[in-house]
């Protein structure tokens, strides 16, 4: 509950942010236009570490070929 209300709050600053930004924004020098996203801190794109691949033939041998006792 608390993140959720940090990430509408950072919402409305990134917004703001972008709005000031794009007003001063040099269309020659950057044309592209500033979104909210870009100043948002928790929407921003973050490098996720790859997902680690296993193999999956140990949970055929706990799951299908176990034997009871």
């Amino acid at each position: 509950m608390v993140e959720k209300q940090q990430d509408n709050l950072w919402d409305h600053t990134a917004s703001i942010m972008a709005i000031i930004a794009e007003v001063n924004r040099d269309k020659k020098k950057n044309p592209t236009p500033f979104t909210a996203a870009r100043f948002h801190p928790r929407k921003a794109k973050q490098k996720q570490p790859p997902i680690e691949q296993v193999d999956l033939k140990i949970l055929k041998s706990i799951f299908v070929d176990r034997r009871p006792q």
